[in-house]
């Protein structure tokens, strides 16, 4: 797979998830949807039920972060609309069924490792999994600080054997991205470097660019 960037959505209304969608849908139809609602943030975002009430024609990936993701996974599943879900381990219920249950409905899993999980943790989930997502900002709210030092994970899954995608989420901007490229990443969740700008079509071309070009010496 080509280097991507994904849009993240973080919103808690269904009209701030369709501006921000319909923004960015002339330069790309994949993005990353934030379903919120644990003890970890205050923040709560909209409902999965709202999430896939979207008529659209775009690849939405869902990131479930809660506390209890089951009945939610469930209705994701059943809707058939995302082309990924994942799920934070950050979880007071058992991950790893709800992730078999994902990849038996023929929908790419993934988990979500937060700044205190380590590359181990997700060694049992790596046989049933398409994508890994590493936490690079403390999660449940957009421009937190950049976590560098996370990125080393995604050598350490590779160590591992794990050949499936690794994504981050969080910190992305023209100035982390050239430290980014010295990692085996694939894909990037964008949040409020579209989110906060007066251009966002402009700032995901940028970032794309950046991102996609030869590392220079």
């Amino acid at each position: 797979m080509r280097k991507h960037i994904n849009p993240a959505i973080l919103v808690q209304t269904f009209a701030e998830y369709e501006k921000e969608i319909d923004i960015l849908l002339q330069v790309t139809d994949e993005f990353d949807v934030d379903l919120i609602d644990w003890a970890r943030s205050p923040l709560k975002t909209l409902k999965a039920i709202e999430a896939i009430d979207l008529n659209r024609f775009a690849k939405l990936n869902f990131d479930i972060m809660m506390d209890d993701p089951r009945d939610t996974a469930d209705l994701l599943i059943k809707s058939k609309v995302p082309n990924r879900i994942i799920v934070n381990l950050e979880s007071d219920y058992e991950v790893e069924p709800i992730i078999k249950s994902i990849k038996k409905a023929g929908i790419e899993a993934g988990i979500s490792l937060n700044p205190e999980n380590t590359a181990e943790q997700a060694i049992p989930f790596l046989p049933y999994i398409d994508f890994v997502q590493i936490m690079t900002i403390a999660p449940g709210a957009q421009g937190n600080p950049f976590l560098s030092a996370r990125l080393a994970i995604s050598i350490e899954l590779r160590d591992l054997g794990y050949d499936g995608l690794i994504g981050i989420d969080g910190g992305v901007t023209e100035l982390t991205i050239p430290i980014i490229k010295k990692f085996p990443i694939d894909v990037l969740s964008v949040g409020s470097s579209f989110s906060h700008v007066i251009d966002p079509s402009k700032a995901y071309k940028d970032l794309v660019e950046l991102f996609t070009s030869p590392i220079k010496d």
